[in-house]
């Protein structure tokens, strides 16, 4: 994925104070206590004493200081109540540049606040790593860096390096998967997940699909083709061990199996479709909603016997081939 993966509006919101900012947070926050009062430059002039205080309260509150011009009318008035001086006089802060940036400075070594470091953008992207194994969102992932460096005491760097963090951190996720998927691909497995997108003649639909296929009533034919998936399932998932996955990853990759389309899973299937299958026999229930048409008439032949891929034949063969040469965590970029 691209390292700028924010939205203008996105970066916008996360660049500036909230614009519901909660009374209680600014009670929390924008309380100047004794030692934020003893911090403050008394001999400063009333717009850089409520500059400063701004500042301070920002950082405490967001773990980095967004513009002074920006802050939100309740925050002003609430500090300037504070230290006696008139709200409005925040908008002759910053005349001089060097004076918002040395007050900034200050600011981190009163909160005990510190630059980040390479140590520290080494330890995040870990983190980040373990999280998205689970959920790879790419903004919840910033979000929770954000929160992360703050609890940390750290200032927030600039966001597009922890766009490229957040970036680091899904691929070096998506390798570990690959990773631990490996060792279950035996080639008797590659053979099972190839049959599985692979269509039947005389129906024209993959196993996949007929296993996709949601019951639409409750009726005795309905549960008998349940009986069948699960009967038509479990040989296939015999002997595959996910212990080596947490189970929020298991459920992750699940999710992603359900959701994906047919041709997707055609590339996609060593890593998914074993999960996928192994979830919907755990839970005795659909494997996903499919969009494929009606389920298949009782009687008709189950899929499996004679196919031809109504995929691309040979995506699924370079994947394949990839995962020979173990590269498996390039395979999906094999064959874009």
């Amino acid at each position: 994925m691209p390292a700028g993966f924010l939205t203008d509006a996105e970066r916008a919101r996360l660049g500036n104070f909230p614009d519901d900012l909660p009374q209680e947070d600014v009670i929390a926050y924008f309380t100047l206590t004794a030692a934020d009062r003893a911090a403050v430059p008394r001999t400063s002039s009333p717009p850089n004493r409520l500059g400063f205080s701004v500042q301070l309260g920002a950082l405490r509150c967001l773990g980095f200081c967004p513009p002074i011009a920006r802050t939100p009318a309740t925050v002003v008035e609430f500090v300037a109540a504070q230290l006696g001086v008139r709200p409005d006089a925040l908008k002759d802060y910053g005349g001089r540049r060097a004076t918002v940036a040395e007050h900034y400075v200050d600011v981190q070594a009163h909160l005990g606040f510190r630059r980040s470091s390479a140590t520290d953008k080494r330890d995040l992207t870990t983190r980040l790593a373990e999280r998205a194994l689970e959920h790879d969102r790419p903004i919840l992932l910033l979000e929770l860096a954000c929160d992360r460096l703050r609890a940390a005491k750290i200032v927030r760097p600039a966001l597009n390096r922890i766009e490229r963090i957040v970036g680091t951190a899904r691929a070096l996720a998506r390798r570990e998967t690959y990773r631990l998927v490996t060792p279950l691909l035996t080639p008797e497995r590659r053979e099972m997940l190839d049959a599985l997108v692979v269509a039947d003649d005389e129906s024209g639909r993959s196993p996949l699909s007929w296993l996709r296929q949601d019951a639409t009533r409750s009726s005795p034919r309905s549960i008998t083709e349940m009986l069948e998936k699960l009967e038509y399932m479990r040989p296939r998932i015999e002997g595959l061990n996910f212990d080596v996955f947490t189970p929020n990853h298991r459920k992750f990759l699940a999710q992603i199996g359900t959701k994906s389309a047919g041709r997707a899973l055609a590339v996609m299937s060593f890593a998914l479709v074993p999960r996928m299958i192994a979830q919907g026999t755990a839970s005795q229930r659909r494997v996903g909603r499919g969009r494929e048409g009606a389920p298949l008439p009782r009687r008709a032949a189950r899929p499996g016997e004679r196919r031809t891929s109504t995929h691309s034949r040979a995506q699924v063969i370079r994947v394949q081939d990839a995962w020979d040469r173990g590269v498996g965590q390039r395979a999906l970029d094999h064959v874009a």
